[in-house]
């Protein structure tokens, strides 16, 4: 439903590595369809639709 998940054409829209800085590890992770529909990446969104506009123009 979200605009930025439904026309995603990179990986990185909808999955990402979060590294645990105490143990040296990294963790790869899944933004869930349920929580995007949920606002719960707004912020997320928000950034990158502003990086696709200032390179389109």
């Amino acid at each position: 439903r979200r605009p930025y998940f439904h026309q995603a054409q990179e990986c990185r829209a909808c999955h990402f590595i979060e590294k645990d800085w105490l143990h040296n590890l990294y963790d790869r992770n899944t933004r869930m369809p349920r929580d995007a529909n949920r606002g719960k990446y707004r912020d997320f969104e928000i950034d990158e639709m502003e990086k696709i506009r200032e390179r389109k123009s």
